[in-house]
């Protein structure tokens, strides 16, 4: 029985979606709206079975079973949208109750990782915490506040080129607010994680809240770093978590961390977004690689989008509709040596750095990022565009120089800034790509 009084469902017991049958394995966790199990399922691809594992997340609150529904078809909504997230892939009813699928991760949660391999280096925090902390200001983007952000909910998976990534899981105790202000969700369950819950959230949150995850992202940074928990917030001084930091943490760093570990949540950075801004100036984090573990083991934890032509295919259906691209590095280093010249690339002097925003349709602001670097003479070397609240990264070539710059794409996938100074310092454009012309305002 679950704290509910549910009975949890014991291996071997087959649910039907009305697309797809899951065979329960195990339990893989419970919290206060429901018990989470590691299926397996399979489909028919042409005409070969494909079997795969996912994890299940059963509702075990009758009062809540619409708003259970509601908030996993808006994680549904989101889903491919930004790697860092965990994928829904179904909601469904069945047995007096709500389902909805999610994508079953190989790997150790954060924090397990840490515990395996000792408190890390600040290059390795910020590899590993970057991409979460995109994430988030994805989410708050949206308006959705996660509220439950700490070691245990972010996996550390392995992608194919043997990069870790970390994905930010268990949506329990997110909320998720309309552009009046109003929260969708009434049934809520107050609950805070020592360590990593801001002060104001065990007085209880009454509105939309992004520092609350800010404070709990530095936390987790913290965590990382140290190897341990810091203290509740409340009985946490200041003085006493700076100088727990390690001596590798410059005064850079540790402005930004300390900021975001305020105790008063006007004193945070506003969201994760500016949080993820004043990261990158602090140094531009590498893609994580795994370390040599002590003992070989692997973590069957939360959550995998069984089919991998499913996710080719959701991956690819997100970039059309979109028009969001993403290219890997290492796959244009080639053609940058036709773009740019090899002196180009010795003797680059200039480096822009702009931060800023594009307006969509709609008139909703996005922050983004461009770095780029020239020699002054017209010979401009890599330049990386970063949509922030999409993680996604593009890499561009530049031209001009003085008064006016045009970046375009190296690839297929067509996308084109230009930006020119106005009189208070900042810079001005456009940015046009597949999906059509957006405004664009940028400050170095």
């Amino acid at each position: 029985m679950d704290s509910a009084g549910r009975k949890i469902l014991t291996p071997g017991t087959v649910l039907e979606s009305g697309q797809l049958r899951y065979t329960i394995a195990s339990v893989l966790g419970a919290g206060g709206f429901g018990v989470t199990y590691k299926a397996k399922t399979s489909v028919m691809l042409d005409n070969i079975r494909v079997q795969g594992a996912v994890a299940v997340k059963e509702l075990t609150r009758e009062d809540s079973a619409d708003e259970f529904v509601a908030g996993a078809e808006r994680l549904r909504a989101i889903a491919g949208k930004n790697r860092n997230i965990v994928n829904v892939n179904e909601v469904f009813r069945a047995n007096g109750t709500a389902y909805y699928v999610m994508e079953y991760l190989e790997g150790p949660t954060l924090l397990d990782y840490v515990r395996e391999h000792g408190q890390l280096s600040l290059s390795e925090t910020l590899a590993l915490m970057a991409p979460v902390v995109s994430a988030v200001a994805f989410l708050h983007s949206r308006r959705i506040t996660h509220l439950d952000i700490k070691p245990s909910n972010i996996i550390v998976t392995t992608d194919e080129d043997g990069s870790l990534r970390p994905v930010l899981i268990d949506f329990g105790q997110s909320r998720h607010y309309g552009d009046d202000g109003s929260e969708t969700r009434t049934v809520r369950i107050h609950a805070c994680s020592e360590g990593y819950s801001p002060v104001e959230q065990y007085e209880g949150l009454t509105g939309f809240s992004p520092a609350a995850d800010v404070y709990s992202l530095a936390a987790t940074m913290f965590f990382c770093l140290t190897g341990r928990r810091p203290a509740r917030a409340s009985e946490q001084p200041a003085i006493t978590l700076e100088e727990s930091l390690p001596a590798e943490c410059d005064a850079s760093f540790r402005r930004v961390i300390m900021r975001a570990l305020s105790f008063r949540a006007a004193d945070r950075h506003r969201d994760a977004g500016e949080l993820y801004e004043d990261l990158t100036e602090v140094t531009q984090p590498q893609a994580a690689k795994p370390r040599q573990s002590r003992t070989p083991k692997r973590h069957g934890l939360l959550l995998n989008w069984i089919l991998a032509a499913a996710v080719a295919a959701a991956v690819i259906l997100t970039v059309v509709l979109t028009g969001k691209d993403t290219v890997n590095v290492d796959d244009i280093y080639p053609e940058l040596d036709s773009v740019a010249p090899e002196q180009a690339q010795t003797f680059l002097t200039n480096t822009y750095r702009f931060s800023g925003y594009y307006e969509d349709s709609e008139g909703q602001r996005w922050p983004i990022r461009l770095e780029a670097r020239t020699d002054g003479n017209g010979h401009w070397g890599k330049c990386i565009y970063t949509d922030i609240a999409y993680g996604s990264t593009v890499i561009m070539t530049g031209s001009g120089e003085g008064d006016s710059f045009v970046f375009r794409s190296i690839g297929s996938s067509p996308l084109t800034i230009s930006i020119h100074p106005r009189s208070n310092g900042e810079w001005s454009g456009i940015i046009t790509s597949s999906s059509g012309t957006m405004r664009c305002a940028l400050s170095e």
